[in-house]
């Protein structure tokens, strides 16, 4: 069975949640926003024309993951013992999705970082992630 990105996502979303980690749906885009004035709809097309409109950016930069979090982490006894919040960076793709440059750099960064990341087609992937195995794509 085809599974879409979506799909695939929420599961990776689960398998993170039980493994200990946290993660959040990292929406990257661009899109309008304003005060709707009025929306009507001609031929099949659905219009809204906005007041006072504003060109917004939103999810962290262009490339960085679908998802993104932390996993809990214990530091060694020669640092104290505590506990810290690894950031982590998961990029969800189906079977056959490529990654982007700019999401190949991300990826770098994160990991040559100290951060956990990794392209994930399953939620396996992502419990590897997690475990703080690097997956690249």
């Amino acid at each position: 069975m085809k599974r879409s990105e979506a799909n695939v996502s929420n599961d990776a979303a689960l398998a993170i949640s039980r493994a200990g980690g946290k993660s959040f749906r990292n929406n990257v885009g661009k899109a309008w926003s304003g005060k709707k004035t009025e929306e009507y709809t001609k031929n099949g097309k659905r219009y809204v024309v906005l007041e006072n409109p504003r060109f917004i950016d939103f999810g962290l930069m262009k490339g960085s993951a679908d998802r993104i979090g932390w996993v809990p982490t214990e530091i060694t006894k020669d640092m104290v013992g505590q506990t810290f919040a690894r950031f982590a960076s998961w990029e969800i793709k189906t079977a056959k999705g490529r990654a982007t440059k700019e999401q190949l750099r991300w990826h770098e960064a994160v990991s040559r970082d100290g951060g956990l990341s990794g392209f994930c087609r399953s939620a396996d992937d992502a419990v590897r992630v997690c475990n703080g195995e690097r997956l690249d794509p």
